[in-house]
């Protein structure tokens, strides 16, 4: 089987909107360190979503027997984005000056506090619009600023695409009632459906189910001990092979073929046009049946 990870002592804090970003990132820290060691950390700034995230937040916390602090902010009435307005769908008219920044300065004050050594957040350069507080650059500034107070910000998923949460979203399951990131939800308290983040975890809300299988990422070109445990104590009989359009012709896929019959693997088809988890290279999806 494989290997359980050993969890650590050393406190922690991490930024929690509630989402579906952070509600994995909560997920896979609770993995690595005692429930007593992780702090998260709630802001109610007068979003619209605010009632159904504060319940995922909640939630989360209850199920992971750990603590949640809330901060009241004001609201970014200042914004020139139309976050705050009725209607908006499109990520380019929801950003909020600087909020990453905003937040994960409440977020190293209290880690000093409390004697903290990482703050955790759930930014992603995968998404579609590239805010400047969302990025690995704004990341390493700020760590550079810091630096010297035995504080580090740690952003685990930079340079995952939602979709590959997936493989810790079905590990932990993880379902669509566990978290809400639309951020125009109806009069009745639900998900929109039509805005650009309802859009982006469509298919993500259809994979997750409580009958989903385990579904196991592996990047090309990296060997992995926790990969082959997978194979050999776990009845994995499909595979899908995703190229990206770029490398089509250039990935020696049939030696990735040989490997997956090697493997035991019977059925292996090949989709184009799929987004990998990184810019180069080949991202594989082993699926449990």
């Amino acid at each position: 089987m494989v290997e359980k990870i050993e969890k650590s002592n050393d406190k922690i804090v991490v930024l929690n909107s509630g989402g579906f970003d952070s509600i994995v990132l909560v997920n896979y820290l609770a993995e690595r360190y005692v429930p007593e060691a992780i702090h998260s950390l709630h802001f109610r700034y007068g979003a619209r979503n605010e009632k159904q995230q504060e319940e995922c937040v909640n939630k989360v916390c209850k199920k992971l027997g750990i603590e949640n602090r809330v901060i009241d902010l004001p609201k970014f009435d200042w914004t020139s984005s139309r976050f705050y307005d009725e209607g908006f769908s499109s990520l380019d008219s929801q950003y909020l000056e600087y909020r990453n920044l905003v937040f994960l300065s409440y977020a190293i004050s209290y880690a000093e506090s409390i004697g903290a050594k990482f703050v955790y957040v759930a930014i992603m350069k995968g998404c579609v619009v590239d805010y400047v507080d969302a990025n690995p650059s704004f990341v390493d500034r700020l760590n550079a600023t810091i630096q010297g107070s035995g504080i580090s910000i740690l952003a685990p998923f930079m340079y995952f695409s939602k979709e590959s949460l997936l493989f810790y979203a079905t590990q932990y399951k993880v379902l669509p009632d566990d978290f809400f990131s639309c951020d125009v939800p109806t009069p009745e308290g639900k998900a929109c459906g039509v805005c650009s983040d309802c859009e982006s975890l469509e298919y993500i809300n259809k994979v997750l189910t409580p009958d989903t299988p385990q579904k196991i990422k592996y990047i090309f070109g990296e060997s992995s001990k926790e990969l082959s445990d997978y194979f050999f104590n776990m009845p994995v009989t499909k595979a899908v092979i995703k190229i990206g359009d770029t490398h089509l012709y250039e990935t020696p896929y049939e030696d990735i073929v040989k490997k997956l019959i090697e493997y035991g693997i019977s059925y292996i088809s090949l989709v184009c046009k799929a987004v990998v988890v990184q810019s180069q290279g080949l991202t594989l999806s082993f699926m449990t049946f």
